[in-house]
């Protein structure tokens, strides 16, 4: 292999890239066995095996077969400049880091033909570390294994970090487990130079939330620095280890929310899910989960020592916080919260000596001489409870299911998407308790394109497996679930797959008599196909759709706005 190159062209801005001879990358090669596979300079390319932060990577050979992976960054004049240079800025940090043992090796480096590319170390059949998650009743990889693996990756963020590269993106899912069972650090995609200058994409959020440290979600002083990756490999650890994460954020699917959590709430212990974590590890995440910086741990250096020290049993440097210390740090995170509860008790206080403690004794005063009124007023008091159970027994008349789907589909006509969401979860639940099909189709259908209007596509492919398992496998109907499946997987990046359903649903509904109903899946599926394979398909886009029934026309305008120039 050649050592990566040190010229490395600037972004080609103004290059003219219209040319039809330029290559282009075949995603669908898994569907036509005949296909041709593309060479960027030496290098053959196999298959995709994955989606960095800023492009796709293949599995390759070089010249001699020698097997590799490339990360391949394909330009074109849309594509933003922070992109480009945040990749030249990967190649650049990979330069600073390819020696150590513990990190993907980086082999070369170039440009051609439009495409940046980077190739590096193939983890064959890599397993991640996420792999290697606890699960209560299926739990191989002990607690010791695990710690192996951190202290080589502590060992490699502390490479990095003392050649001044803040990772920014730790995660269970960034570190591979080869072979002969290494762990490799990975995806220094968003990595940050500290001496470099400072590359930013307005509004852009710089990690997986999930994993973020508080400064990086907003909190104290929204500087990332190195201690902001002990926190998220922090995150990492507890997540593997104990099988859940340290917050409940994932319950929300609202980054505001995410980022609210992750700011606010403080991790749950993680021995309330494994017994066998030891007291001194469960010191050791806790300190570096930490959100006040001052607090957390100061290295990775030190983390990595005190790993060592939890695989070995022997004691760590940190302990855990006491209930002062606790207490001390709730009220330097919650000022703001401390002051209006001082100012609440005080004003409760004053309430209750000058204004509530006199009318007590007023009352106690008075108490003898309203015997009778206090029997008149409990009689009222029961026949007003009478009169309202007889009320609220007219009120919860149950409504059929026909005027709950009745009341949903008017909900969606308001752009009430919400509400019709709740009440479509309720008639599907009692759909397929009573096993009505028709009935679970349509609600687990409109729940699909409510997933999807929301750009939740993982939970929109559950809904329209369900629509498609509520109906006949050789039905219109299991075909439009099966469509509209394929565009959520279209939507998520996963082209292989959604290529693979739409090339089936055309080809099955050649063998099909020829109806209104089929013939528009048909159409549809073909153009996406199409469109996933590069081909050029504006044409018919522009001849098919006014010939299209109302219920298909919808989603071929939508392919044709995700497909024009503008």
């Amino acid at each position: 292999m050649e050592n990566i190159k040190n010229n490395i062209p600037n972004p080609p801005f103004h290059e003219n890239i219209n040319d039809s001879s330029a290559q282009t990358v075949q995603i669908t090669k898994h569907l036509e066995k005949d296909i041709t596979l593309e060479k960027i300079a030496h290098y053959r390319l196999l298959k995709i095996i994955g989606f960095g932060g800023s492009g796709v990577i293949y599995e390759a050979e070089d010249e001699d077969g020698s097997p590799l992976a490339l990360k391949l960054m394909h330009i074109e004049p849309s594509t933003p400049k922070d992109e480009i240079y945040r990749f030249i800025r990967e190649i650049e940090t990979a330069k600073k880091l390819r020696q150590h043992p513990n990190i993907i090796t980086i082999y070369d480096a170039g440009y051609e033909n439009r495409n940046y590319y980077i190739a590096m170390e193939l983890v064959k059949d890599a397993k991640t570390l996420s792999n290697l998650k606890y699960k209560e009743k299926n739990n191989p990889t002990t607690i010791n294994e695990i710690l192996t693996y951190a202290i080589d990756i502590a060992d490699a963020l502390s490479y990095a970090h003392k050649n001044g590269v803040i990772h920014r993106d730790i995660k269970p899912t960034n570190i591979l487990i080869n072979e002969f069972g290494k762990a490799k650090l990975s995806d220094f995609g968003i990595a940050k130079n500290e001496n470099a200058p400072k590359i930013t994409i307005t509004g852009a959020i710089m990690g997986t939330p999930y994993y973020m440290a508080p400064e990086q979600c907003g909190f104290g002083d929204k500087t990332t620095t190195k201690q902001s990756d002990i926190y998220s490999f922090g995150v990492t650890l507890y997540e593997i280890i104990t099988g859940e994460m340290p917050y409940p954020v994932r319950e929300y699917e609202d980054i505001i929310e995410i980022f609210r959590v992750i700011c606010t709430e403080e991790p749950r212990s993680p021995r309330l899910y494994r017994k066998d974590i030891s007291r001194n590890l469960e010191a050791v995440l806790l300190r570096m989960l930490d959100k006040e910086k001052q607090l957390r741990y100061k290295s990775i250096e030190n983390v990595k020592n005190d790993l060592i020290a939890c695989r070995d049993g022997k004691p760590v440097s940190v302990r855990k916080l006491s209930i002062a210390e606790k207490f001390e740090k709730w009220i330097r995170m919650n000022v703001k919260t401390v002051i209006i509860i001082l100012c609440g008790i005080s004003t409760l206080l004053f309430i209750y000596f000058v204004i509530v403690l006199p009318e007590i004794r007023k009352y106690m005063y008075q108490k003898s001489k309203a015997d009778l009124n206090t029997v008149a007023a409990k009689r009222r008091i029961l026949e007003l409870e009478s009169e309202l159970n007889v009320l609220k027994g007219k009120n919860e008349e149950n409504e059929t299911s026909g005027e709950k789907l009745k009341n949903a589909r008017n909900l969606l006509t308001q752009e009430k998407f919400e509400d019709a969401q709740k009440l479509f979860e309720l008639l599907l639940t009692e759909a397929i308790k009573s096993s009505n099909r028709g009935m679970t189709f349509e609600c687990a259908s409109w729940l699909g394109r409510i997933a999807m209007k929301r750009e939740n596509y993982i939970k929109a492919v559950e809904y329209f497996n369900i629509a498609m398992l509520s109906s006949e496998k050789d039905s219109p109907l299991f075909d439009l679930a099966n469509f509209e499946k394929a565009i959520a997987l279209y939507k998520q990046g996963k082209f292989s797959e959604a290529a693979s359903i739409f090339a089936k649903i055309a080809r099955e509904n050649r063998k099909l008599e020829k109806s209104k109903y089929p013939d528009n899946i048909t159409k549809l599926s073909q153009t996406m196909f199409s469109i996933i394979k590069n081909e050029n398909e504006k044409e018919n886009l522009q001849l098919e759709i006014e010939n299209l029934s109302p219920l298909f026309k919808g989603l071929g305008l939508w392919i044709k706005a995700h497909n024009e120039k503008d």
